[in-house]
C-alpha cells in the first residue's frame, strides 16, 4: 500500500511537472508576444512622432513658399501700367526666390522628391509661364504702338530721345526677365520696324534711338546680373547671345547696329570666358593651385629649387597628379555637366563645350610645360595630345 502510494505520487508530481513546463512554455510566447506588440508599438509611436514632426516641417515649408494673393494677382492678370511696374517687379522677385528656395541645395534633398514639393515647383512653374506670356504680348504691344505713334508723330518722336518719356519701357525691360529677352527678341521687333519707316525720315533720330534703346538694355543686363552673382555669367551670355543672333541680318546694313552688335558680341566673349574659366577651374582645383604656386614663385627663385618649397615637392606633385587625373574621363565628364547645368540656351552648349575643351587643353598644355622645368626628371604625366584624345573620344 506504501509503494503503490509513493508511485501514485510520483505520477502526480510527472504530471504537475509536465504541466508547469507546457505553462512555462506559454508564459515564455506571451512574453515574446507581449515584447513583439511592445516593440511595434514603440515603432508605430516613433513613426507617429515622425510623421508628426514631417508634416510640421512640410507645413512651414509650404507655408513660407505660400503665394501671396497680391503676387498672385500680379502674375497672373495684373496691369503693366506704369503706376503698377514697381508690384509686378516685387512679384517677380519674390517667384525667383520661391523656385530657387525650392532647388538644392537650398532645400534639403530629402525634401526635393517629395510629392508636396513637387506640386508647389509645378505650382510656381506654373505661374512664371503665366507671366512670362503676359508680359511678352504687352512688350510686342507696347513696341509696336510706340514706333507707330513715334513715326507718325515726328515731334513725339524727337521728344521721344527725354529719358522721362523712356521710363515705362525701361521698366518693362526689367521686369520682363531673362527668359522673356532671349526668347521674344523685343528689340529686333522694334529695329526691324524701325528700318521699314526710316524712307524719308532723320537718319540720326533713328540712329539716336537705337542708341538709347540698346544703352538701357545693356545697362539693365548688367544690372540684373549683379544681383544674383552665382550666375551672372550665364545670364550675361545666353543674352548677349540672343541679342547677336536676333539683329544678324540688321547690324549688316544698319552701322549704329553693328557697333552694338560687336559690342555684344565682345561682352558675350568675357562672359563666357569668365564662366568657362570657374568649371575648369572647379572641377580641376587642386592640379590648377599647384601650377599657379609653382608659376609664383619662378618669378622669385629658380625652377630647380622649387621641388625643395613647401607642397610642391616631386611627391606632392604625384600625390596631386593621382587625385586630380585618376579617372579623368569622368572629371570631364563632371565639367560638361556643369557647363551644362542652370543653361537655358541648349542650342549654345556646342560651342560652349568646344571652348571649355580648348580653354582647359590650353591650360593643361601649359601645366605640362611647367612640369618638364621644374621637374625634368620625374616620371612622365598624361600628355596634352592625351588629354585631347580623351576628350575626342566622349
Amino acid at each position: 500500500m506504501v509503494l503503490q502510494g509513493l508511485e501514485t505520487a510520483m505520477n502526480c508530481v510527472d504530471d504537475m511537472d509536465e504541466w508547469l513546463s507546457m505553462f512555462n512554455v506559454k508564459l515564455r510566447h506571451m512574453r515574446e508576444d507581449i515584447e513583439s506588440i511592445e516593440t511595434r508599438n514603440n515603432k508605430l509611436e516613433m513613426q507617429s512622432v515622425n510623421n508628426k514632426a514631417l508634416i510640421e516641417e512640410l507645413d512651414k515649408l509650404l507655408e513660407r513658399l505660400r503665394v501671396p494673393s497680391e503676387y498672385a494677382a500680379c502674375l497672373t492678370g495684373g496691369s503693366f501700367d506704369e503706376a503698377r511696374m514697381l508690384q509686378n517687379i516685387e512679384a517677380c522677385e519674390w517667384l525667383t526666390g520661391a523656385l530657387r528656395g525650392l532647388q538644392v541645395p537650398n532645400l534639403d534633398p530629402s525634401y526635393a522628391n517629395i510629392r508636396a514639393v513637387k506640386e508647389k515647383r509645378a505650382e510656381l512653374e506654373k505661374l512664371k509661364a503665366t507671366f512670362v506670356r503676359r508680359a511678352s504680348e504687352f512688350l510686342r504691344n507696347y513696341f509696336a504702338s510706340l514706333v507707330d505713334f513715334m513715326i507718325s508723330d515726328k515731334s513725339y518722336f524727337s521728344q521721344s530721345l527725354d529719358k522721362n518719356c523712356l521710363g515705362p519701357l525701361r521698366k518693362a525691360y526689367c521686369s520682363s526677365l531673362n527668359l522673356l529677352l532671349r526668347r521674344e527678341l523685343e528689340f529686333a521687333t522694334l529695329a526691324t520696324r524701325m528700318e521699314q519707316y526710316i524712307q524719308g525720315q532723320s537718319r540720326d533720330l533713328v540712329d539716336q534711338a537705337y542708341t538709347k534703346f540698346v544703352s538701357i538694355m545693356f545697362v539693365t543686363l548688367e544690372k540684373i546680373a549683379q544681383a544674383d552673382p552665382k550666375y551672372a555669367d550665364i545670364f550675361l551670355l545666353e543674352n548677349f547671345a540672343a541679342f547677336q543672333n536676333s539683329l544678324y541680318d540688321l547690324a549688316n546694313v544698319v552701322p549704329t547696329l553693328a557697333k552694338f552688335y560687336h559690342q555684344a558680341s565682345e561682352a558675350y566673349e568675357q562672359a563666357c570666358t569668365r564662366h568657362i574659366s570657374m568649371i575648369i577651374y572647379i572641377q580641376f582645383e587642386r592640379l590648377f593651385q599647384f601650377a599657379r604656386r609653382a608659376e609664383d614663385l619662378m618669378f622669385t627663385i629658380p625652377p630647380e629649387e622649387i621641388p625643395f618649397q613647401l607642397g610642391l615637392s616631386k611627391m606632392d606633385l604625384r600625390k596631386m597628379l593621382k587625385s586630380s587625373l585618376s579617372g579623368v574621363d569622368k572629371s570631364f565628364s563632371g565639367m560638361y555637366k556643369r557647363l551644362q547645368k542652370n543653361l537655358t540656351s541648349e542650342e549654345l552648349l556646342p560651342s560652349l563645350w568646344d571652348k571649355c575643351k580648348k580653354e582647359f587643353l590650353d591650360r593643361y598644355d601649359s601645366f605640362t610645360q611647367l612640369v618638364a622645368k621644374i621637374y625634368p626628371t620625374t616620371e612622365t604625366i598624361p600628355s596634352a595630345a592625351e588629354m585631347r584624345e580623351i576628350l575626342s573620344n566622349m
